[in-house]
């Protein structure tokens, strides 16, 4: 199934992550996450698959970015 951008901030929030578009496209330069193909009309879509390994991702990213800072 295909999800839109909604459905993916709404599984971040859910998640307790940060949920805002830029936040989003800010994950996706860092290479934290993959950027979603696109439907004939540029919006984003994701499969159910993409939104649950992007959540992952990013919540591993987010541990260790607070273990780094715990560090210094």
């Amino acid at each position: 199934m295909n999800n839109t951008k909604k459905q993916m901030l709404e599984a971040l929030k859910e998640a307790g992550l940060p949920a805002t578009y830029i936040t989003l496209l800010k994950f996706e330069k860092a290479g934290v996450i993959r950027s979603p193909n696109k439907n004939a009309n540029g919006n984003r879509i994701y499969t159910d698959d993409e939104i649950a390994e992007n959540v992952k991702a990013i919540k591993i990213y987010k541990h260790k970015y607070v273990l780094s800072k715990k560090k210094k």
